[in-house]
């Protein structure tokens, strides 16, 4: 971090995995700021759900191979906790739909939604 602000390279390894230039990394630089404190309780264990109580739609449940805030194997976890499967993007990071390969992600989903249409 310098001065507060958090460097380009932090910004590149928390959110991405493939190569993304320094502009984009600038734009998403400027926009972000420290978490806020009811944001971190909220995804807590101490405030979720409770999952076998509640009537659910169709989750699609998507996370990254090199996704360094919320690592696979806790997408897994969620997907699993919902009964539903994981889609694991590999050679991806954080933020899917900047990656160059952000086509891959949105194609996924759309066969997922057409998939869930009666």
């Amino acid at each position: 971090m310098n001065g507060g602000m958090a460097s380009l390279e932090a910004v590149r390894e928390a959110l991405f995995a493939q190569p993304v230039s320094d502009a984009l990394l600038e734009e998403f630089r400027a926009h972000m700021q420290v978490e806020s404190q009811r944001a971190i309780w909220d995804m807590t264990v101490f405030n979720l759900p409770l999952l076998p109580f509640k009537e659910r739609p169709p989750l699609f449940i998507a996370g990254a191979e090199h996704d360094v805030m919320v690592p696979p194997f806790l997408v897994q976890a969620t997907a699993h906790s919902y009964g539903t499967p994981a889609h694991i993007f590999e050679g991806m990071g954080h933020d899917l739909t900047h990656e160059q390969n952000w086509t891959h992600v949105a194609e996924t989903l759309k066969q997922w939604l057409d998939s869930q249409l009666p």
